[in-house]
């Protein structure tokens, strides 16, 4: 090992977090001046040793050096939602899909900034809206599958468990036309007895023509 030589030192450091080694990564990484990809490994590490202060540090210091770099924002807001200032991680995730990025990670992190807030309407819908804006939902939850335990702690939150009370939600997808040129999947939610709650779900699909990819020929 040449600790003298930052890709050696971060190939170490990055190998410790794996078996919970953080305050010894920590060390690794700070005996010498870090360079970009050690203090993002930094951070990582000062996150999983529970030193919310020193990551937010090493954070905002990765964004002034490149303010740019939307990696370095979703880092810095990685660690709000950590150290659980949900507010200012949502604003940071916000910026970035507005600013047209198409990280699904940070669509899923701000949902999960919603949930551990505890706006559960809130985080069920932008759950919902991660898998909508794929055309396969399938991988999307293959690849973040703690989006599951998500959509469940948000929808067991809007629905809590209570004694003698049944949930029913049946649900129905209808299309028209050809190859489903129009298709609304509808979800009808009632909670019984008292007090009777009814929700209405849905969403409507259509596919539009173009001259130059015509739908009916």
């Amino acid at each position: 090992l040449r600790p003298d030589l930052p890709t050696y030192r971060n190939e170490y450091a990055a190998s410790l977090p794996g078996g919970r080694r953080y305050a010894e990564a920590v060390a690794v990484l700070s005996a010498l001046e870090p360079d970009h990809e050690g203090r993002v490994l930094l951070v990582i590490a000062h996150s999983g040793n529970g030193d919310w202060r020193s990551a937010e540090r090493e954070a905002r210091l990765l964004t002034q050096v490149r303010p740019d770099d939307p990696a370095a924002q979703a880092l810095l807001a990685d660690v709000f939602n950590g150290k659980g200032d949900f507010r200012q991680a949502q604003a940071i995730y916000e910026k970035l899909l507005k600013s047209g990025g198409n990280d699904p990670r940070v669509a899923v992190q701000l949902a999960n900034a919603s949930l551990w807030a505890k706006n559960y309407d809130d985080a069920l819908a932008r759950f919902q809206a991660v898998l909508d804006s794929h055309p396969d939902p399938g991988s999307v939850l293959r690849q973040f599958p703690q989006m599951r335990k998500g959509f469940v702690n948000a929808a067991a939150s809007v629905f809590p468990p209570a004694r003698d009370h049944t949930i029913v939600g049946p649900m129905v997808q209808i299309s028209w036309l050809a190859d489903s040129l129009v298709t609304i999947e509808l979800a009808l939610i009632l909670e019984l007895p008292t007090p009777a709650r009814l929700y209405i779900l849905g969403k409507l699909r259509a596919a539009f023509p173009h001259h130059d990819a015509p739908i009916v020929r």
